[in-house]
């Protein structure tokens, strides 16, 4: 698997990943870079000790980026769970 970036783009990443404190993001940032560069999928996931799916799943958000930086922020979503309000004031108190 390869991906395609312009020296811009390579200059972009690297760039942000100068400047970014979250270690998820410079891992995702290395990894595209890393691809960019000729290195294999198995390789970086070894490099950065992730699962190649996690590797592909950081790829295909990438080339399905509007910009440089937006797939890189985080989808996931907190669990609120499933405690009601009286609950959750017992709870506090507990």
């Amino acid at each position: 698997m390869n991906i395609e970036l312009s020296s811009e783009e390579i200059s972009d990443l690297k760039s942000m990943h100068r400047s970014t404190k979250c270690g998820k993001k410079r891992d995702r940032i290395k990894a595209i870079v890393l691809l960019a560069s000729g290195y294999s999928v198995q390789q970086i996931a070894e490099i950065l000790l992730i699962d190649p799916d996690t590797l592909y799943r950081w790829v295909k958000a990438c080339q399905n980026r509007r910009t440089t930086y937006n797939w890189l922020t985080s989808l996931c979503t907190g669990y609120d769970g499933k405690l009601n309000a009286d609950q959750i004031a017992k709870l506090r108190i507990y």
